[in-house]
């Protein structure tokens, strides 16, 4: 296991310099089995909003067991559960309309149940959401509460359902009415 997984804290930001990933973790001593394990679902919670920025959509498949059990509510339309093929298809189109994004994970904290963890944050998020077919784009931003339930199976984590809920009234949404001042 790489040095950068043998630390006690993970600070989760992906920042974009010339087209790579810097990662930022905290340096402590050596940690245990299951903290390994903890630091392996940080890195599949952090490699998500990597391949969203870069759309690589090969690897959002690879991170998210989008099968017949599969489950996402989203804080952005459609407001309702979401099975594996339409989550799919709406974070493809979300991301592939959306520029410059950017997601800082706060907050993370993992438990692990088994073969089964769930990881709460917060996430604060933005871009410019570029709508093709009235070529307009607005900057977006938004912080968002985010629960990602994950299951181990064969030799790695992927995620199996997806709960976002928007932060306050600060933030201006991403598809709708802005949020008054």
């Amino acid at each position: 296991m790489s040095e950068e997984l043998q630390t006690r804290s993970f600070n989760v930001r992906a920042a974009n310099s010339e087209n790579s990933t810097v990662l930022k973790y905290a340096q402590c001593n050596p940690v245990s089995s299951m903290e390994r394990l903890k630091l392996e679902i940080r890195r599949v919670i952090n490699d998500i909003f990597v391949a969203a920025r870069d759309k690589d959509f090969e690897a959002l498949s690879e991170l998210n067991d989008w099968g017949a059990g599969f489950t996402k509510f989203g804080d952005s339309p459609p407001l309702e559960r979401l099975d594996g093929d339409n989550a799919r298809h709406y974070d493809t189109v979300l991301f592939t309309n959306i520029t410059d994004f950017t997601c800082v994970v706060e907050d993370l904290r993992v438990d692990i149940f088994g073969d089964t963890a769930v990881a709460t944050c917060y996430l604060n998020y933005g871009g410019i959401f570029v709508n093709d077919y009235s070529f307009e784009a607005r900057r977006v931003s938004a912080k968002s509460r985010a629960t990602f339930v994950l299951h181990h199976a064969g030799g790695k984590w992927r995620v199996v359902h997806q709960h976002l809920s928007k932060l306050g009234n600060g933030d201006s949404a991403l598809f709708g009415e802005d949020s008054p001042e």
